[in-house]
């Protein structure tokens, strides 16, 4: 016997800001019913690995129907428009690629339709004019069955990096969602963040003090904190492998960041403070634009141009710059790392000549 419900979840997928600051894309979100209080999330592994700026957003659910009977839900993933410094049509079309949801290994059929705002009726247009940047809403409509027992729901999708002027990567997710399932919690989540090898990256610190972090590789959690203006972010630091966060009993309260502040400078500042000089020309790729118009002295570029190898692991012989590093939590001296196996950007690679022209000086 099948209950039929005619119950719209929609799932909110994207940090949109209306501010003219940066370019914001769509993110992801959990599954949720509207005033559901039966059906329980049970179980969620949300893994994201970023490829190239690109971010391939896999996640599998489990939910726990106590009836007896099924209950057939129609279901809304809801896309909102890229707003920011985007194309015009960036805007007028949804930034989810490459969408799939399935039911125990079965894709579903899904139908795109547009609508003005999230709580605007349901349009046939599968574009939104280019006039409403920042309020149009895309929504992937399909039907999900939840038998009695344990339904597993898997989806994908891949959207791109968002950016600010705080940070050259970023990207959310929203998570308060998972609050709308019977109980309110998620009972088992388990979130994967896969940003590359050599990266230095922060995720948002909204898991609670039980939850565990875990890099499955080389790498650590070190004690730095970030803080996006909304919520205090822990930095990690990976060579290898990625990271792994795991909580039980979860009653999320806020949403997933996380990002890339600088890719070639693994110090930032917060304002009102500031980066010293070194870090200041590791940060800006430039050693003409200083404030106090004081020249680098040839020790300081010493360590700006070496910055750029202890951010690769390289275990110096020079006592002087072994010390300096050391104290720095991002440096994770790799033995095994020789000076003609590091590679660089095309523009790091360019600014080191430069230092290093101005060395013999």
């Amino acid at each position: 016997m099948t209950k039929f419900s005619s119950v719209f979840i929609f799932l909110l997928i994207a940090l949109k800001l209306s501010a003219n600051d940066g370019a914001y894309y769509s993110g992801g979100s959990t599954f949720y019913p509207l005033k559901e209080g039966k059906i329980s999330m049970d179980k969620e592994i949300l893994s994201f690995k970023v490829i190239n700026k690109q971010c391939y957003v896999t996640i599998h659910f489990e939910f726990f129907n106590p009836e007896n009977v099924s209950r057939k839900i129609l279901v809304g993933f809801q896309a909102p428009q890229a707003a920011g410094d985007v194309k015009e049509e960036e805007i007028k079309f949804p930034q989810i690629f490459d969408f799939k949801v399935s039911q125990d290994s079965r894709l579903l059929p899904f139908q795109l339709k547009t609508a003005e705002c999230e709580d605007c009726p349901l349009k046939e247009e599968q574009t939104i004019s280019s006039h409403q940047a920042g309020s149009g809403i895309f929504v992937y409509l399909f039907e999900i069955e939840f038998r009695p027992g344990i339904t597993s729901i898997d989806h994908s999708y891949r959207f791109r990096s968002g950016s600010s002027v705080m940070t050259d990567q970023l990207y959310p997710y929203i998570l308060k969602t998972g609050a709308k399932w019977a109980g309110g919690t998620i009972k088992d989540l388990t979130v994967n963040i896969d940003m590359g090898n050599d990266s230095y990256f922060y995720v948002s610190d909204i898991f609670g003090k039980e939850a565990n972090w875990s890099v499955l590789g080389i790498g650590k959690t070190t004690s730095s904190v970030y803080n996006n203006y909304e919520v205090d972010c822990k930095m990690i630091r990976i060579l290898s492998g990625h990271l792994q966060i795991h909580c039980t009993n979860w009653n999320p309260q806020q949403n997933l960041e996380f990002g890339i502040i600088k890719p070639h400078c693994y110090e930032f500042a917060v304002y009102p403070k500031t980066l010293n000089r070194i870090m200041t020309a590791v940060n800006s790729l430039n050693v003409e634009n200083l404030e106090d118009k004081i020249p680098y002295t040839k020790e300081e570029l010493k360590f700006i141009r070496n910055t750029f190898f202890a951010q690769k692991g390289y275990v110096f012989s020079n006592s002087e710059l072994s010390t300096y590093f050391s104290k720095f939590e991002w440096y994770i001296p790799n033995p095994n790392l020789k000076m003609s196996e590091i590679q660089f950007d095309t523009d790091v690679k360019l600014f080191i000549e430069e230092i290093q022209k101005k060395e013999k000086q």
